[in-house]
């Protein structure tokens, strides 16, 4: 089982999870995000679809999008 929470200090944390499904932001907390988003050019992922029609692309952008 992966380490969801990377660092916790100061005030300061790094999670490390999905944006679509985490339960670890608190609303209004963050200030900074560092992301490596799928870009839907067939990747393989162990966990995300990278070969998808460029209309559910855009619902898939749209959900992690606002969800940050």
């Amino acid at each position: 089982m992966k380490e969801i929470i990377f660092f916790d200090c100061n005030g300061i944390k790094i999670i490390n999870d999905d944006v679509l499904t985490t339960n670890e932001i608190d609303k209004n907390s963050i200030d900074l995000i560092v992301t490596s988003s799928p870009y839907n050019v067939d990747i393989n992922y162990i966990s995300h679809n990278d070969k998808l029609s460029y209309f559910k692309y855009l619902d898939f952008s749209k959900k992690w999008l606002s969800n940050c």
